[in-house]
């Protein structure tokens, strides 16, 4: 399985909104991350929409990612 790690400021991004939600009902900021690392390592998992680096980052099926896969 492929690592993934997100880029500093995606992650102080996914941390904010963990703790909206947490705010808003207890455990779905939890469910929050969960997803949001699923989602990660599925794209990790399926190499046939990596197609290259820009600046850092990798492309996958078009968009930008905010994380490295490796």
């Amino acid at each position: 399985m492929s690592r993934v790690e997100f880029h500093p400021l995606a992650d102080e991004e996914l941390t904010a909104t963990a703790l909206f939600y947490e705010s808003r009902a207890p455990g779905l900021g939890a469910d929050f991350l969960d997803e949001a690392e699923r989602v990660a390592n599925g794209l990790a998992e399926l190499p046939v929409l990596r197609f290259g680096v820009v600046s850092g980052a990798w492309r996958c099926g078009g968009f930008l990612t905010a994380c490295s896969i490796g």
